[in-house]
């Protein structure tokens, strides 16, 4: 089963990551080192962040289209669907697209 932690957590860390740079850049004006770490860690948020922001949309999007159109796809797979579909429902679902795949 997809699940959209992974992707939520992985744009959570970027978020930390910038959070934390900009606290390391505030003392950066007493002590420089401070300033090199915190001007690294916002680079390297900034090189994660638009990746992960964009996965994570995708699979938002991906499950939402499948929630709305579950009756659909599942009538269309030859799979019986109560009303509202249950999680037999979404297994058999997933099952028969990845043996589509």
């Amino acid at each position: 089963m997809v699940s959209l932690r992974p992707g939520r957590a992985i744009l959570g860390s970027a978020a930390r990551l910038y959070a934390w740079g900009v606290g390391f850049l505030a003392p950066g004006i007493v002590w420089w080192p401070t300033a090199v770490l915190g001007a690294a860690a916002l680079v390297t948020a900034s090189r994660r962040g638009p990746g992960a922001d964009t996965a994570l949309a995708e699979l938002v999007e991906s499950t939402v289209d499948l929630h709305l159109h579950l009756r659909g796809r599942a009538a269309e797979l030859g799979i019986d669907c109560a009303r509202p579909p249950t999680r037999a429902v979404g297994a058999a679902v997933t099952r028969a697209l990845r043996q589509a795949a």
